[in-house]
């Protein structure tokens, strides 16, 4: 949750034109993480590795969407470095979740 309230503010100051493009792409790849991680803490545990797995893979899609941004210019060196960690951060626990249910 801290992720997305630290992350929306920082796509409300895009451009117009991107705001509704990279801007929603990212904050749904964001909060879809926030709902496939709530469902595998409630879901049966052998329904949690597929859950956790899409994770992986919005992670995966926000790291690349997170480079693109930063590269056109739309935030700092500093703003795409601390978007990257909280990925990566997320990414660990949620790689951790998943190994310690094999």
């Amino acid at each position: 949750m801290d992720f997305i309230k630290s992350l929306v503010p920082v796509l409300a100051r895009f451009p117009k034109n991107q705001r509704y493009l990279l801007g929603d792409r990212m904050q749904n790849a964001a909060t879809d993480t926030l709902e496939y991680l709530v469902e595998a803490y409630y879901a049966a545990t052998a329904d949690k590795p597929p859950l956790l797995r899409k994770v992986n893979v919005l992670l995966e899609k926000l790291r690349v969407l997170n480079r693109i941004c930063f590269e056109l210019g739309y935030y700092d060196s500093g703003k795409y470095r601390q978007i990257a960690h909280d990925v990566d951060q997320i990414g660990n626990m949620a790689g951790g979740w998943l190994r310690s249910l094999r």
